[in-house]
């Protein structure tokens, strides 16, 4: 049974801005929206973990990072009876080598570093240490989150007062292992 894809789903897979982000281990969109029924079983076992997985309007499931941050448990994998999630990727997201197919990455506009205040929440938040800070000349810091330590779990995003951290599509497929973030 499939799920009918909403008109804002078809037109931001048309723009190309990668529509909704999926949790780990899901199919190509086309394929996903084929497989899942919207039954919740994912979002269920997502939400004994840490509820980062939300319904879209057709029950099937979404990441949203302002509810939590995807710690790679695989549970939503485990309760997939559909196939929409690919079973075979449990041991690859267990074992913290899954690469979700964007990045972060941080504004010079939006961060606090850049204007000489200090705040650093998304350095003590990022359990991967993927987010650096280099002294600048002018008693400023320069903030990155370096490409190939992200997992793309999110925690992060909602530490930052400014809002100042955006996913970066990487126009890839969520993958095992680290070259994918690059």
């Amino acid at each position: 049974m499939s799920r009918n894809m909403t008109r804002r789903q078809l037109f931001r897979s048309l723009a190309g801005r990668g529509g909704l982000r999926r949790p780990p281990a899901a199919l190509p969109e086309d394929r996903f929206m084929d497989l899942c029924d919207g039954c919740g079983r994912c979002i269920e076992a997502c939400a004994e973990e840490t509820g980062v997985l939300k319904a879209d309007r057709g029950g099937g499931p979404v990441l949203d990072f302002e509810s939590g941050h995807c710690v790679f448990c695989a549970e939503c994998i485990r309760a997939c009876t559909r196939g929409a999630l690919d079973r075979s990727m449990i041991d690859v997201v267990e074992e913290g080598e899954f690469r979700f197919p964007w990045r972060m990455e941080i504004s010079e506009e939006a961060c606090m570093e850049f204007a000489g205040v200090t705040c650093r929440l998304c350095e003590s938040a990022c359990e991967e240490r993927a987010i650096r800070f280099r002294p600048m000349p002018g008693h400023v810091t320069r903030a990155w989150i370096e490409a190939a330590d992200c997992n793309g779990c999110g925690e992060c995003l909602p530490r930052c007062p400014r809002g100042a951290i955006i996913i970066i599509e990487t126009n890839a497929t969520a993958s095992s292992g680290k070259e994918q973030a690059a």
